[in-house]
């Protein structure tokens, strides 16, 4: 009798949970700023304009971290 192999995807599977780990963080951080009356705006789907970037000194980016 010949045994049945499953070949799970590991690449699929840790796409599938960073992507949860995203959800879940933003979830949580508009609960924060409820919860402090600060307002809230998901850019995780607003693009980077690119020349914008070059108004800040990196100095100045990397302090602000």
């Amino acid at each position: 009798m010949g045994t049945l192999m499953l070949k799970f995807d590991d690449t699929k599977r840790d796409d599938v949970l960073a992507a949860l780990r995203q959800q879940e963080e933003e979830d949580f951080l508009q609960i924060m700023a409820n919860k402090y009356g600060l307002p809230y705006a998901d850019l995780s789907s607003i693009p980077v304009n690119v020349s914008a970037l070059g108004l800040i000194k990196e100095e100045d980016a990397r302090a602000a971290l």
